[in-house]
């Protein structure tokens, strides 16, 4: 999670759209400020795909917040979004804030650069074909059983 979130801080301080971001050093907590301010930082919150939208920041997946929409955080600046980095691929999760950044000219979604929906595919197949597998080996197995049971009756 440190690992992400120090990748995600180095890309977030080179995109144009980001006015400042606040991260210690380590650890997987992360802010930063939207320069369009809190319509983009929100519109940037119902956007993502991969990024939960949430106000826990206990879990591994990667959640994210704009602070000031909460009554008593008047001081915070607007545009300011929280971000606690989970154990996502760090591609996917780059993918999911560029994508939903002002200007980023991209489609928004869940396809990033590894093909989160093709990777969702491709685990569907082959668990599918891990049952069929173990499905034939069984059949096999139950084969070679009916085999020997047959010689030593016969």
């Amino acid at each position: 999670m440190q690992r992400n979130a120090a990748v995600l801080v180095e890309r977030l301080r080179a995109h144009p759209e980001v006015a400042e971001v606040r991260y210690p050093g380590q650890g997987a907590m992360v802010s930063f400020i939207v320069k369009e301010g809190a319509d983009a930082a929100d519109a940037l919150c119902a956007g993502v795909r991969v990024i939960v939208p949430a106000t826990s920041l206990g879990g591994v997946e990667t959640t994210i917040e704009r602070r000031q929409k909460y009554a008593g955080d008047a001081h915070v600046p607007p545009g300011l979004l929280r971000m606690s980095v989970g154990i996502e691929d760090v591609e996917d999760l780059w993918y999911d804030l560029d994508a939903n950044l002002p200007g980023s000219g991209r489609l928004v979604g869940p396809f990033g650069p590894r093909g989160l929906l093709e990777r969702a595919r491709a685990a569907q197949i082959g668990a599918r074909v891990g049952l069929i597998r173990s499905a034939q080996h069984l059949a096999n197995l139950w084969k070679e059983e009916l085999r020997c049971s047959v010689r030593t009756e016969s």
